[in-house]
């Protein structure tokens, strides 16, 4: 935003700006609201954890590293068009 105009800059910070896009602005904070209280629940840390716990099982299981990508070599199997290419480690031991 700040490298818009600053008519632009102006114009987002008015009250018209704000009373236009009322909607869009509750919609956000209900949206916000529910997913923090949703983030903030014990059934979601638990699967957070049991997430971060698989995955680290994952990488010492199949020897890879976060952010590596596969090679093309690797992607010639895949289940569904090109969903779920090149995994057969994770196949093999979460399948």
């Amino acid at each position: 935003m700040k490298h818009e105009d600053l008519a632009v800059r102006t114009f987002v910070k008015s009250r018209k700006w704000r009373e236009m896009n009322r909607f869009d602005y509750e919609l956000y904070k209900q949206v916000k609201h529910k997913v923090e209280h949703r983030l903030k629940s014990k059934e979601m840390q638990r699967k957070v954890a049991e997430y971060v716990q698989m995955e680290e099982q994952a990488r010492q299981l199949c020897n890879t590293a976060k952010g590596k990508h596969a090679q093309l070599s690797d992607v010639l199997t895949c289940y569904s068009r090109d969903e779920g290419c090149g995994f057969p480690c994770l196949d093999k031991h979460f399948g």
